[in-house]
């Protein structure tokens, strides 16, 4: 996967984040998504994915976006 253009190790979005999904459908692989819970999960799956030399998908549910981001941040319309 390193061979995508502009691809390189770190966070991606976007277009480059496409294509990676393309570029594994294509291959035939699949990138795991770890549901995170607290900055300690977060970084034993960014660790996971350097040590290994690995793409890793960093992954949060409604309610533990909300708490992780901090609750005194409002949401109520749900737009974040």
């Amino acid at each position: 996967f390193w061979d995508i253009p502009g691809m390189k190790p770190g966070v991606i979005t976007g277009d480059l984040c496409w294509a990676l999904f393309r570029f594994a459908k294509a291959k035939g692989f699949a990138i795991p998504a770890f549901n995170c819970t607290s900055t300690s999960t977060v970084i034993a799956v960014l660790e996971a994915g350097k040590q290994l030399n690995r793409p890793v998908i960093v992954q949060f549910s409604e309610g533990g976006s909300a708490f992780f981001s901090g609750k005194s941040l409002p949401n109520k319309e749900k737009q974040a």
